[in-house]
């Protein structure tokens, strides 16, 4: 295995959740590709459902923000101004 992702939709079936997006520590060929893969996928599904918007919950690291923002995904805080989830609105 390479990568993993875990996710749900609302009940109200307007916001994708992704949970966990882990990858494999070991080097193998999809090395640097899975997270794109997924967040394609993650679209994909979340499009062909309906949703309006992705979000990528409780990111580990600072650098975890940074590396979803690069990939188009907005920060969301809370009152601390802690970063609670990235997200994404779909077209």
């Amino acid at each position: 295995m390479h990568g993993l992702c875990y996710g749900m939709m609302e009940h109200n079936r307007l916001v994708l959740k992704l949970h966990a997006l882990e990858r494999s520590p070991v080097s193998n060929e999809l090395a640097g590709k899975v997270l794109d893969i997924t967040l394609y996928a993650a679209d994909l599904y979340a499009t062909i459902n309906g949703a309006q918007e992705i979000w990528l919950c409780d990111p580990v690291s600072p650098a975890h923000t940074r590396l979803y923002q690069s990939k188009g995904y907005t920060p969301v805080t809370n009152w601390r101004d802690d970063v609670t989830h990235l997200m994404m609105r779909l077209k």
